[in-house]
């Protein structure tokens, strides 16, 4: 009571509505105003109790997620994996792509691949292991991240289409169905669904190994990155053939995990070429690499 009291009264605002248009129109771009209400909401929700989260789920607990996302690359690094673990969900609602956001904030204190390798070994374990709950729209507890990882990941392995399109269902109806459209006028609900399933597969389809090229790529400027020709296309299909193997067909064996990382990359880089470096010929009615953008090296 105590703790809920300190925070309201350090609130500048004294509604609900009110801190809606204060957080998320007025202040949303005021990263010292948005960096003490993190501090101040994170406080309030130390003891991480789901009967807590809610209880306070459309106010305390949203705006709280807000001001993480938005502050995250200014947070030290253990912070930074609570975010990650704890606002999984809530990222998506706000249209934050949870992958691009934490790789440009390991940009920041891990560089070095082995703290890279180290530290996503131990973020990806967390996730896995989790038991932040994921609420309804309603604000009633469905179920912990982790149960939901662990349902994916069977999924994935099984290659069960129908199953996964259950659960799609299932979480787009109960927890991405948004019951406060209007306050909520970043994201569609397929959206913010299609970013949680995006970001789950990335913890899924790579291992520590992989993660510092990606943390490397997200510590370049975009517009360097732009600037390179296209030797870096080559590197990246260097780079999965040394980290995914091919099966006896001449096949990747694990090709949702390559055009997952590739899509990932584009998505971070901004670069769609990445996207289309591995791309399904009709002809031949089987996957290739694109020559045509991996030959235009040769021409330069």
């Amino acid at each position: 009571m105590a703790e809920s009291k300190m925070l309201i009264q350090s609130l500048p605002f004294s509604s609900v509505q009110e801190g809606n248009l204060y957080i998320f129109h007025e202040k949303s771009g005021d990263v010292s105003e948005l960096l003490n209400l993190y501090k101040a909401f994170k406080n309030y929700f130390s003891h991480n109790l789901a009967e807590e989260v809610s209880e306070k789920y459309w106010t305390y607990w949203t705006w709280y997620s807000f001001c993480a996302w938005k502050v995250i690359n200014l947070l030290p690094a253990n912070e930074v994996a609570d975010i990650v673990e704890r606002h999984f969900i809530e990222a998506g609602r706000f249209n934050f792509d949870v992958v691009e956001r934490l790789l440009s904030a390991m940009s920041n204190f891990a560089l070095d691949p082995k703290i890279a390798e180290i530290y996503f070994f131990s973020l990806k374990k967390k996730i896995e292991d989790s038991d932040a709950p994921i609420i309804s729209s309603k604000g009633i507890y469905q179920f912990s991240l982790g149960e939901v990882y662990r349902q994916v990941q069977i999924i994935y392995k099984k290659k069960d289409a129908l199953r996964k399109a259950e659960l799609k269902t299932h979480l787009h109806e109960s927890v991405f169905s948004f019951s406060q459209k209007d306050e909520y006028p970043y994201c569609t609900a397929e959206k913010a669904l299609n970013l949680f399933f995006s970001a789950l597969n990335f913890f899924m389809a790579n291992e520590p190994e992989d993660i510092p090229f990606y943390v490397d790529a997200a510590s370049m400027p975009r517009r360097v990155y732009n600037s390179l020709n296209n030797k870096i296309l080559n590197s990246i299909k260097s780079l999965i053939e040394s980290r995914f193997p091919y099966d006896e067909t001449g096949q990747f064996s694990n090709l949702e995990g390559v055009l997952a990382m590739l899509d990932t990359l584009a998505d971070e880089q901004g670069d769609e070429r990445i996207r289309d470096l591995y791309v399904f010929d009709e002809t031949t009615g089987e996957f290739r690499w694109n020559e045509e953008l991996l030959g235009a090296v040769d021409g330069e």
